[in-house]
């Protein structure tokens, strides 16, 4: 009876269980939360139940991958690939981890080891388009331009319509430079596709970046009033109707070289943009320098424009100085500079510049400082592998007939994680030696530069540095020289900016008097209106 009765018993427990559906375990709990709030988009909910999940069971792939994920999305890299490498011990097979981890290992800015990792995932898996785009993209972001554009061609030629493949290959038009390349590119798609908001967003940025606002803020209107939510378009429209209103701009600075010459200084200006590519811009400054023996200031007021459009862009400025040295007579001059420059090809530019102005940078010189007539040239060549190559080559008369003989060369390599290494080298020489200023028949300067730019949220900082030697004179030794030089940005409102700069150095060439120490210093602000 007794045995009946607990067997009874036993059948209604099991089909009370049946009914109440089936135990879950805490692990599948903490899954299934997890996953509501990540479809629902509720992605701090999600991350608290995904690591329950972890505690409950550190083998879990599918918390680990989508932990990963959001790590990598605030930028916690390490921790990211942490948790994809221990989910690869265990699923080592997994596509979507190795495509992920090679994802964050590009937005991390490892882009040699991100392009293996695809090429890794592409051998046993061909046909995953996803990861073609992917591989191309951190290819452009290394600089390797040619290659990229390559792997995006190969899509287009599998699918003459992937329009986004299209798009890919346009970005690489104009991020190596090559704008009108990468106009016609983005305008082929939007004849295809009017509405396309990848090419929309990405031809208003190449108008920005040429200064063409005009022409980009109605494509920024357009895709945001298709897609209120588009990142791309809301990222790129603060800029764009930024750089269409009036911007003031100031700054404070002073300078100090061996020779006891100090200068402070400031100056003013606005500039608007009237039209497509064409800029206009009101300058006063006030100079105030001081050494030992006297005192002077220099006013300035400047009007200037410029016109800029795909290859080319010419600037012009007309200026008045007054020389005001302390107890003696001021002295007015008119000042002109005119300026333009051309790309040859996406790679090479040149630029030729001319200006007229009185030399006026220290005390002595506001005094008696003689009239300059400056003529220089410059060619920057972008050279595979993130290599840039800038040179110049000037020729300069002085009122006091001397004249002036000059050569710049700066190769700068941009390496991973915001570090650029180079080399910088000057020459230059004069006629004579002149009154005030310094005017070696000789002097030539070698430096190996190094420089570290970071960049997080609103704040942008950057240190330079270098290290060589100088020569003064036909008949003098080699001397040391180096320079150290910091500046940090805080932005915001899209446009408006403050910047702190410091710099030092020992070159000779810095100071006007030819001073071995130079010290400077100031604050720069920009403001949109």
């Amino acid at each position: 009876m007794a045995g009946r009765l607990a067997g009874r018993a036993g059948v209604a427990a099991l089909v009370l269980l049946a009914a109440a559906g089936p135990i879950r375990s805490p692990l599948a709990a903490q899954l299934e939360v997890g996953d509501s709030a990540w479809n629902e988009g509720r992605f701090e909910e999600a991350r608290v139940a995904y690591e329950h999940a972890l505690t409950e069971d550190p083998n879990s792939v599918h918390a680990s991958y989508r932990l990963a994920l959001m790590l990598a999305w605030n930028s916690q890299h390490d921790s990211a690939l942490a948790l994809l490498r221990r989910a690869r011990l265990i699923e080592p097979d997994d596509p979507d981890l190795h495509f992920t981890e090679a994802q964050v290992l590009s937005w991390q800015g490892h882009y040699a080891a991100a392009v293996l990792h695809f090429d890794s995932l592409l051998a046993k898996y061909p046909t995953r388009r996803d990861a073609v785009m992917a591989r191309a993209q951190v290819l452009a972001w290394d600089g390797r331009f040619e290659a990229a554009d390559s792997a995006y061609a190969q899509l287009v030629i599998q699918d003459p319509n992937d329009l986004q493949a299209r798009a890919g290959q346009a970005r690489v038009a104009a991020w190596r430079g090559d704008y009108p390349q990468a106009i016609a590119r983005f305008s082929e798609i939007l004849s295809r596709d009017p509405a396309n908001p990848e090419a929309l967003t990405g031809l208003a940025q190449v108008y920005h970046w040429q200064g063409r606002d005009h022409l980009a803020k109605p494509l920024v209107d357009q895709v945001l009033a298709q897609e209120p939510s588009n990142h791309d378009a809301q990222r790129l429209r603060g800029p764009v109707h930024a750089g269409l209103r009036p911007q003031l701009e100031g700054t404070l600075g002073w300078s100090h070289d061996s020779d006891q010459n100090v200068n402070w200084w400031q100056s003013a200006s606005a500039s608007q943009e009237f039209q497509d590519g064409i800029h206009g811009v009101l300058t006063a400054g006030l100079l105030e320098g001081s050494d030992p023996s006297r005192r002077g200031t220099r006013t300035l007021l400047e009007a200037g424009a410029s016109y800029a459009t795909g290859l080319a862009e010419v600037v012009g400025a007309l200026g008045l100085r007054v020389l005001s040295p302390q107890g003696e007579s001021a002295r007015t001059f008119g000042s002109y500079r005119l300026s333009g420059s051309y790309w040859l090809s996406p790679a090479v530019s040149v630029g030729l510049g001319y200006a007229h102005f009185p030399m006026d940078e220290s005390a002595l010189l506001i005094a008696s400082g003689p009239l300059v007539d400056a003529l220089d040239a410059n060619v920057e060549s972008r050279l595979p592998h993130r290599l840039s190559l800038t040179g110049t080559a000037g020729l300069a008369w002085f009122s006091d007939n001397n004249r002036r003989r000059s050569a710049i060369l700066t190769v700068v390599k941009s390496l991973q994680h915001g570090i650029t290494a180079g080399g910088f080298a000057r020459v230059m020489g004069y006629d004579f030696k002149g009154t005030g200023y310094f005017s070696p028949d000789r002097f030539a300067l070698v430096e190996a530069r190094a420089s570290y730019s970071y960049v997080r949220n609103q704040w942008h900082g950057r240190v330079s540095a270098g290290l060589g030697g100088q020569q003064i004179g036909k008949e003098g030794g080699i001397q040391g020289a180096g320079h150290l030089e910091v500046r940090i940005v805080r932005t915001w409102a899209a446009i408006n900016q403050v910047a702190f700069d410091f710099g030092i150095t020992n070159s000779a060439a810095s100071s006007t008097t030819g001073a071995f120490g130079y010290q400077t210093a100031g604050v720069y602000v920009r403001i949109g209106l």
